[in-house]
This record gives structure tokens, sequence and C-alpha cells, in this order.
């Protein structure tokens, strides 16, 4: 298709992702429903054919082999000969009339700019709900700084709006644009730049892999820099920088604070939704989808007074004692919720009327009564008028007693733009990475591991093993192939298996936490197997299980007893 002296769009493609991405992207473009645009590959490396199918294409151009990310993005500003200007990155996925809708926005519109709808790319972020729901149609800088999650492949601007603001490799990270590109619309929207709302979805949002916490810490560092530098640019007074900030403030703090399993609570659940939160940490592409507790609990409808009090009486729990939740409370289904997340068994006992749907999400046991529970458990109440009888040496708090308040203790940005200090792992934050250790102490690091199950807690333990080196083994029935985080995280030692095909000296870990199905067929077909069960970890620190090892006689001595 021939290409025109001054076309509608001109799109920057960065050559930054792998031969296959770029032909999916060069497909999609070639497959867009406005035809009048000219693609402007950059950056890559020098000599490459890039897109290899697109040679023939006319509308294609090629700028600055071999420059960095964001020299390369600038030399593409400067090639440009659209009348608008789009930026996609070849990971994401556009609809065929994407570049159509926001052209037609951008013409309707009377702006400078034009959004659209997303989803996060599946497998890694497959979010039901377009994360810009909640955005208003129009959005500057006021609502840039408050609304985090802008993907530019969703964005389209006036060539002439641009001008001489180009993107600043000093923000840059690696291979990854973020948050430059952040805090290129960040400048754009300080000489007037608007964009107004297509309600059309327009592309499908590539979310990165799990990184290592030291990279994550350092872009939020960078992001709550980058905020408090461009809001004192725009003249805000410090009351109005240190509000505006501590969304990545508390991003930063709630990592830190359970840096071994990102994120359980979602930083400072007091001031947000856990949903709002999912998104995010999606957008900044530190984890895959929420926790399925998260989405299920949305009935509790938890405010900031009750996810305060929650997160204050989690952090405050002894990680090696077991958990009872009394009643059905508010804050229940948060702590529910949590527990779980963390390999615990949530307790409840209690209840005075039918059980909620988040029992079983939790996959909580029911108690008759306090006495059931193991000694030295602590008991969290959550209705004022439930009464308990408590065993031997367990503790009692209530979520009713007066905490210090959140907002005196809250980490906030210095007045130098520095970080607070890193808050130590207390409580249940600590669990994820006590379990992790216990299995580490209970393995033999010179045989080969299996994991039963590839699901959030198989993907921190297969990340550890391939670190020291250990020969790693997936099985589940479930997953075709590797499971989509062997590659994002770089696990090449994985090797998926059948149950029957795994080494007879193979160590055999149940990740999955409630599968005792599973780990009884695992027992019955390969005789003198012991499982190391992930779930039954917390309860022997506890105190409540002697061990972690399943071989079968746990459960014939429950028969005797029962018999």
């Amino acid at each position: 298709m021939p290409r025109t002296a001054s076309p509608a769009v001109s799109v920057i493609v960065p050559l930054i992702a792998r031969a296959e991405l770029l032909e999916r992207a060069g497909s999609q473009l070639r497959a867009q429903t406005l035809s009048d645009i000219e693609i402007v590959l950059v950056g890559g490396e020098a000599g490459s054919d890039a897109i290899g199918s697109m040679r023939a294409d006319e509308r294609v151009r090629r700028e600055a082999p071999g420059l960095g990310l964001c020299d390369a993005l600038n030399a593409g500003l400067e090639a440009c000969r659209g009348e608008r200007v789009m930026i996609f990155d070849p990971r994401d996925e556009l609809e065929p009339r994407a570049i159509e809708a926001l052209a037609v926005r951008m013409r309707h519109g009377g702006e400078s700019g034009a959004f659209g709808g997303f989803r996060f790319r599946a497998p890694i972020g497959n979010l039901p709900h377009d994360p810009l729901a909640d955005a208003p149609n129009e959005i500057s800088f006021d609502e840039l700084v408050t609304q985090q999650w802008f993907p530019l492949s969703a964005m389209m601007v006036d060539a002439s709006a641009i001008g001489g603001i180009h993107f600043r490799a000093s923000h840059a990270q690696g291979g990854c644009i973020h948050p430059a590109d952040y805090e290129w619309l960040l400048r754009l929207a300080e000489v007037g730049v608007k964009w107004s709302r297509s309600r059309m979805d327009v592309a499908r949002v590539w979310v990165r892999g799990l990184e290592n916490n030291g990279c994550i810490e350092q872009r939020l560092r960078a992001r709550a820099r980058l905020i408090r530098e461009r809001l004192i640019a725009n003249g805000r007074e410090a009351p109005d920088v240190r509000v505006l900030t501590q969304g990545a403030v508390d991003a930063c703090m709630g990592l830190l604070a359970d840096a071994e399993n990102p994120p359980t609570l979602y930083c400072d659940a007091s001031s947000r939704s856990t949903a709002e939160m999912a998104r995010w940490w999606q957008r900044l592409g530190f984890v895959g989808a929420a926790p399925e507790h998260l989405n299920s609990f949305a009935e509790a409808k938890e405010n900031e007074s009750t996810a305060a009090s929650a997160k204050r009486v989690l952090a405050t729990l002894d990680p090696c004692r077991a958990v009872v939740i009394v009643g059905t409370g508010p804050a229940a289904p948060l702590l529910a919720g949590s527990l779980a997340s963390a390999g615990m068994t949530p307790r409840i006992c209690g209840v005075k009327r039918d059980l909620p749907g988040w029992v079983n999400d939790a996959r909580a046991i029911v108690l008759n009564s306090g006495q059931e529970a193991p000694i030295r458990s602590q008991f969290v109440l959550t209705e004022p008028d439930v009464r308990v009888h408590l065993p031997a040496g367990a503790s009692l708090v209530s979520m009713d007693e007066p905490g210090i308040e959140d907002e005196l203790i809250r980490p906030t940005l210095g007045d130098d733009g520095e970080m607070p200090p890193a808050p130590v792992p207390r409580g249940l934050f600590a669990l994820p990475l006590l379990i992790r250790t216990f299995i580490h102490e209970q393995i033999d690091l010179l045989k080969p591991v299996a994991l039963l199950g590839l699901g959030r807690n198989a993907r921190l333990l297969a990340r550890d093993l391939s670190r020291a080196g250990i020969g790693v083994y997936g099985v589940d029935a479930g997953v075709q192939g590797s499971p989509w985080w062997a590659e994002v995280d770089g696990i090449a030692s994985l090797t998926m298996c059948e149950l029957e095909a795994l080494p007879r000296d193979a160590q055999c870990i149940m990740t999955v936490l409630k599968d005792d199905g599973f780990a009884a067929r695992t027992l019955s077909t390969r005789p003198g197997t012991r499982v190391l069960r992930w779930s039954w970890v917390s309860d022997v620190l506890a105190g409540v299980r002697p061990t972690a090892w399943d071989s079968g006689c746990q459960e014939a001595a429950s028969t005797r007893e029962a018999a």
C-alpha cells in the first residue's frame, strides 16, 4: 500500500520484542481499518530486517537502528509525517479498529489527544474489566497524577502538540520504557494536551514478568520522585505533593513489607479498594492477576477503617501460631482471604447465621467451639457480641480495640523526595518466606524436585530452586505445555512431566493449598513416596502438625481413630 505525504496517523513501533511478537504486531497493523497511516520502526539492532512480513509495505519506514529505547523513540517523533502520533508497544495487541477509533475521537472531540479502553493481555493479566472504566471522559495533568494506568498503546496525540517534548533517557530502566513514558505524558499535559475518551476497547496491554524486588523498589522510588518533581514544577504546595505521591509510597512500602510474596494485601488497603490495588500492580507489571480471594470478597464492602484495622491486626499476628476468626463481621473475609493467600488454614468459630460464600472461597475450617482450636491459637474477634471459649495458651484480640491512628504512622515521601525507611516484615507478612525456608531445609538439594500443581506458590518455589541450580519438574494436568510464568520469569530448567514419568528419586512438593485427593493418588501410584505439603507447613510452624510430609500415615491414623 503506497505511503502518503501527510498520513492521518504515524504509528511508532519500538523494536523491543521477540521476533514472533514483532510479526504479530505487523499483522495487527496491516489489519487496521484505517489504512492512511505510516509505520515508523525505531531502535532494534542495526542491520536487522525488523518485521520481515512488512518489507513490501510502502507505509513502513526504518529509523534509528542501534539506538537505545528513548533515543530511538525521539528519533521516531522527529521523523513522523502524520497529523497524529501513536506509540505502539509490539508486546501489546491492537484491536482492528483501534487506530481509526482514536483518530475519529480526536476529529470529533476537539482535543489534542484521545485514549481508549483496554484489557490486560491474557494469560498474565486477564482482568475482566477495563482499568480505565472509572477514568473521566477527559484527562489532563491532574488525572494523570491520580489515575496511574494509561498505556501508550491505547493513546494518541496531535503531532503539533508534541513539539520538542521528548522522552528522557534518564527515566528509562533497561529495556523498559516506564516511567519515561509516564513522565512524557505528564509534560505533554503541562503544555495543555488533553485526552478525550473513545468508548471503544482499543488494546490488550502487555504485563511485565515478575521482577526481583530490588528492580520493583527502584521503579517505585523513581515514580514517586517523578510525580513530586512535576508537581513542584507546576507550583503545587507541599501538602498537595504528599497526598498525590502517597500511592507510589504505599506501593513501595507494601512491596517491602511483603517482599518475598508480592503482594498479598496490595499495600495500603486502607486508602483504596483491593480491586484498585490489583489494577495498580497490573499496570506496573509486577504480578499477574489478583489472587482469587481478592475478587471473591468484594461482598465484604470493606471501608477504610475496616481495612486499616484488618491490616493492623494481621501485622501483629504470630506466623507460627494458628489463627481463629471469631464471627463473620466486616473484617472476617479480609482476614480469611489473607490467611489463605499466605498458606495458612483459616479457622472460624462463633458463626450465628448461614455461612457466607467467602468461607468456602477461603476454604476455611468451621469450628463448633473455640475449644476445638489448636493450643496457643490466636483468636480474632470480628463481632462484639460473640462469646468464645479459649483453649489453653490462646490469645484474643478484638477488631474493635483502638489502635494507633494509621495517618500518624503512615509512611510519606520526605521533603527531599526520598522514600521513607523500609519496614521490617512482621506477622503474616513473614509467613511465605518462612514456608519456603522450611521447604528448603526439608529437601535434598542434590535430588530433583517435582512441583505438584503450578500455581502461585509453585511459581515462587520454582524461581528459588532455579536460582539454586536445582532441577525442577512440573506436574499439572490443567496446564498445557509450560506454565506462562516459566517464560516471563526466565525459568528454563522447568520440565513438564506426567506423574508416572517422574524420576524415582524426585522429591514431590504439593504446592496446591487444598488437594487431598491428588495427594492420595500420588501416594497410591508411587509407593514409598512422601509428599511435602505447602499447606501443612504453616500448621507445623504453629505446632498443630508434627510434620509437613504426607506419606499416608496421617490419613491411616485418622481412620483408626474414627473407627
